[in-house]
């Protein structure tokens, strides 16, 4: 169980750390707002990936196979969603005025982002498939998994924050905060693309 172990803690950190909509958005708020009003939106991304994680070991996936129109409307929210994020981070900015700048995204809208997220959902389904073991006891094998991925997502989206708002400290005038925000906007909408391709094909 150890070797399967520690496949697993390897496939999550990979997982939680690479580029996906989360982190981009992430990014893109500790630059735009700093780090403390990005925190309603890191917490948001954790508690809600917790709760995908449960529910597909309750039987999402099953259900997204039994149902595939589920999962296709599951994936327009998402897409549906994700551009209009895009549009959020293209418009924020360094302004005094709180409606040009615009405000971080909330605990809400980010846990409730993770249960129509392609990458959250998917990720979340081949774990499971790939971890559990019929041979050792699901129950404990379950908690193990979500407690891993849980604790490796808190370190990878606060990184992720961390990490937007070294930039943010970088791009000090307007014009090149502006630049960023389209630049991460386009690379949101660029994570999502594969699962447009996919819808509209």
């Amino acid at each position: 169980m150890m070797p399967l172990f520690y496949s697993m803690i390897t496939f999550a950190f990979v997982a939680a750390i690479t580029p996906g909509p989360n982190n981009i958005m992430l990014a893109a708020s500790g630059a735009n707002f700093g780090f403390k009003k990005t925190i309603p939106h890191i917490a948001g991304v954790v508690v809600g990936f917790f709760f995908v994680l449960l529910l597909v070991g309750l039987g999402l996936g099953q259900l997204f196979d039994a149902f595939p129109i589920i999962r296709q409307i599951f994936r327009i929210l998402a897409l549906g969603f994700i551009f209009y994020l895009a549009w959020r981070i293209a418009n924020s900015g360094s302004s005094k005025d709180e409606e040009a700048k615009g405000r971080p995204i909330s605990f809400f809208e980010a846990a409730t982002f993770q249960l129509i997220n392609p990458k959250a959902v998917v990720m979340s389904i081949t774990v499971i498939a790939t971890f559990i073991s019929p041979d050792h006891d699901f129950a404990v094998q379950f908690a193990i998994l979500v407690a891993s991925f849980t604790f490796l997502t808190f370190v990878s989206v606060v990184a992720w924050a961390g990490f937007g708002l070294i930039i943010g400290k970088i791009i000090s005038t307007p014009k090149s905060q502006r630049i960023f925000n389209i630049v991460m906007a386009l690379l949101l909408i660029g994570s999502i693309l594969p699962v447009a391709v996919e819808i509209f094909s």
